[in-house]
């Protein structure tokens, strides 16, 4: 029962996706196909997590906490996009998988700025954090430890991306929305902290540059961000504790 309550939403995610891209002309792009797929899953996907949540007894998510701890989920999110991208840009990931630059151009970079808006940062991690922190992480937690259940779903959020590079960005990403959504037992909380993420990698890509993750600007802002990683998952820890 617990395995079907895993992978049958996500089946469900990857069918809508697939629908989409039949149904949907031939000139769409793909990251809109994705959009629209996480889209049309969304009813499902949430309305399934929200049953599940009743049972729990948790259904009641978003509260007066997650309001206080807004700033420091964003702030943090938008450190670890920078520090985390800029850490495996240097690393020899990059060379290794080679095609995965060009991959990551074509298919996330190209479309038009309110496209990816769209799809990147609204439409694609609500779905994602509904499949991933919502039907893997949440049930998993309910019978094993944090860190089983993290290092699992973050596992399998990493391996669904397609390809080495991306798959440990969206790991280690992902290890940090399990423990947010351990913090509050909130969709809502991680769903933030990624559509932050994408909105920081998206603005990122679009307005510094060819390579933005190049050059002594780059590193000094990656100390920033490593440095202050921690100070903003220390708010968030007090927040989620004192209110």
């Amino acid at each position: 029962m617990l395995i079907l309550k895993i992978i049958v939403p996500l089946i469900f995610y990857d069918i809508a996706v697939f629908a989409a891209g039949i149904i949907l002309p031939s000139h769409i792009s793909p990251l809109a196909v994705t959009g629209a797929g996480a889209l049309a899953s969304l009813p499902f996907l949430y309305g399934f997590y929200r049953a599940e949540q009743k049972k729990r007894g948790r259904l009641m998510e978003a509260d007066q906490t997650l309001l206080y701890s807004s700033i420091f989920i964003m702030l943090s999110a938008a450190a670890s996009c920078i520090a985390f991208n800029y850490l495996i840009s240097r690393s020899p990931l990059p060379a290794l998988f080679p095609a995965y630059e060009a991959q990551f151009e074509d298919a996330l970079t190209s479309p038009p700025l309110w496209e990816q808006i769209l799809c990147t940062v609204i439409a694609i991690p609500a779905a994602e954090e509904l499949c991933f922190r919502g039907h893997i992480y949440a049930p998993l937690r309910d019978k094993t430890g944090f860190w089983v259940s993290a290092l699992f779903s973050s596992a399998i959020f990493g391996l669904y991306h397609g390809n080495m590079v991306q798959g440990v960005y969206s790991f280690c990403l992902g290890l940090l929305m399990a423990w947010i959504y351990e913090r509050f037992r909130s969709i809502w909380a991680s769903y933030l902290f990624h559509l932050t993420a994408n909105l920081t990698a998206v603005m990122v890509s679009q307005f510094a540059g060819l390579d933005p993750f190049a050059g002594k600007p780059a590193l000094a802002l990656t100390a920033v961000c490593l440095i202050s990683l921690p100070f903003c998952m220390y708010g968030i820890q007090k927040t989620a504790r004192s209110h």
